[in-house]
């Protein structure tokens, strides 16, 4: 049976997490991607006209913010932690996520035409935070991001990497 509604694009990014956890943790949920083209008749029942949403199954209620959901279902799910340092791993790795995205070299690749320099903006970024990734990885003894179990760490990093590999150029 369902546990809820997952509402997003058809391609990946800040949803390729939340689908990668609920379909690791063997959860039946219902996936409904939107086309560009349908998804102004949907925004505004959407939190802050926004996606992800994702809606619990048997509530009204539809929760937004891809990172508070991604948290929820770690917690629900046991992908998340109480042990001090695999908590602070776990963070670690997300706010590393956040301060690339804030760097905001990503914003020109959704544009039509990039310039040289944004795209050496991109790869600069990409390649300082992988080296960064890679050696909190090595630093700290753990089979994985975060914990010798797969964790929302985990989940969050090949998110990151699947948006920029995977989705229609």
């Amino acid at each position: 049976m369902s546990q809820g509604t997952l509402y997003y694009f058809a391609l990946h990014g800040r949803a390729e997490g939340i689908r990668m956890m609920l379909d690791h943790a063997k959860v039946e949920f219902e996936d409904v991607k939107y086309s560009f083209k349908e998804w102004p008749e949907h925004k505004a029942k959407m939190p802050n006209g926004q996606v992800p949403a994702w809606q619990p199954a048997g509530s009204d209620k539809i929760l937004g913010q891809s990172g508070a959901i991604m948290h929820m279902l770690a917690v629900k799910h046991g992908y998340y932690s109480s042990d001090e340092m695999e908590i602070f791993n776990i963070e670690w790795v997300l706010e590393s996520i956040n301060d690339f995205v804030n760097t905001k070299c990503i914003y020109p690749l959704f544009a039509d035409t990039q310039t040289d320099e944004q795209l050496k903006a991109f790869e600069t970024e990409t390649d300082k935070l992988y080296k960064k990734m890679d050696e909190f990885l090595a630093g700290h003894g753990k089979k994985y991001m975060a914990a010798d179990r797969v964790t929302l760490a985990d989940f969050a990093s090949f998110q990151h990497v699947l948006s920029f590999v995977r989705n229609p150029v």
